[in-house]
């Protein structure tokens, strides 16, 4: 393991609203998905077979507090692989990252 993958393991990111860690975050986006729909123990089943089209932009989430953290894919990465000046042994203590 990388040290700056060992820092975020015992330090990772904090939500900017509730301060808990982040481990990973929620997503949503509208889409229209296509499923295979069928009958098994007198219940329907749904298996999902694609996603035909997304609509509108994600929106990434904290799952503890629920507020928005992140409007698209690059801001949850920069969110979720932030190394904090704080964290000693990620590769020294640079004011410039």
């Amino acid at each position: 393991m990388k040290p700056d993958e060992l820092a975020r393991t015992l330090r990772p990111p904090l939500c900017p609203h509730c301060n808990q860690p982040l481990y990973f975050l929620k997503m949503s986006i509208l889409g229209c998905l296509e499923y295979k729909v069928e009958v098994k123990n007198q219940q329907l089943t749904y298996d999902l077979l694609e996603v035909v089209e997304w609509q509108g932009e994600a929106e990434f989430w904290c799952p503890h507090c629920g507020q928005t953290v992140a409007w698209s894919e690059d801001e949850a990465l920069k969110l979720l692989t932030r190394r904090d000046l704080e964290v000693y042994g990620a590769g020294g203590s640079s004011s410039d990252n």
